[in-house]
């Protein structure tokens, strides 16, 4: 399984735009790549959701994207689908 590193710009374009991003944290939640995220990494990406472009806790916990993209860092050598018990992470 490839292992790949995304920094704050990768987060914060999946939850605006989608796109790619959003692909590529997909096919983490889908247990296709190993997702590898620093607390740095995590640090500096609310500020800029929260700091620049407004988006409140409640919206960001209802998109989903960030806490999906946390559970598959922590869980490792199976899908995060299946270990948080979800039927799909999007």
């Amino acid at each position: 399984m490839d292992r790949v590193t995304a920094d704050s710009n990768i987060f914060v374009a999946a939850i605006r735009f989608g796109g790619r991003p959003q692909a590529l944290l997909d096919l983490a939640c889908d247990g296709e790549i190993d997702l590898a995220i620093s607390e740095p990494i995590l640090n500096e990406t609310l500020p800029i959701l929260t700091d620049k472009f407004r988006y409140t806790p409640t919206e960001l916990q209802n998109r989903g994207a960030l806490r999906d993209a946390l559970v598959t860092a922590r869980i490792r050598g199976r899908s995060a689908r299946k270990a948080a018990g979800r039927q799909s992470c999007r």
